[in-house]
């Protein structure tokens, strides 16, 4: 798959995420109102937007399993990826709250790159970002 096939796979799940981000306040509201009332009309509705929620979703995945297949590189890997993810730490600052003041600089990222991408180079099958085209961006 040729880079603009993923800008457009990438565009694409972009859009369907927005729409449900703005979907879910809906279901939300549906939820709450059909727990009130218990109409016919309330469930109804309520379960048309789950289902416009689930075909949103099914498609992300699609997109996922897309891109994910067109790295070349193994479903483990990702797999891999999202059991670090999952068992990360997000307790740190975020970066606005992180001024000058408060944090002393430690060495300039210039120097920590190599590494960081001997680290990321490790993790990859090998020959794979040899392999990749000179327009791809690894």
């Amino acid at each position: 798959m040729d880079p603009e096939e993923l800008d457009k796979l990438l565009a694409e799940s972009n859009g369907l995420q927005e729409q449900v981000k703005l979907l879910l306040p809906r279901l939300a509201e549906a939820r709450r109102r059909y727990a009130v009332t218990k109409t016919d009309t309330d469930r109804s509705r309520f379960e048309s937007i789950g289902d416009e929620a689930s075909a949103l979703s099914a498609r992300l995945g699609k997109i996922a399993d897309a891109m994910i297949a067109a790295t070349g590189l193994p479903s483990e890997f990702f797999q891999i990826l999202d059991e670090l993810d999952a068992n990360s730490d997000y307790s740190h600052l975020p970066r606005r709250n992180l001024t000058q003041e408060q944090i002393a600089t430690t060495a300039d990222l210039d120097g920590h790159l190599p590494q960081a991408l001997d680290a990321i180079r490790r993790l990859l099958p090998s020959g794979w970002v040899d392999g990749e085209s000179p327009n791809s961006r690894v």
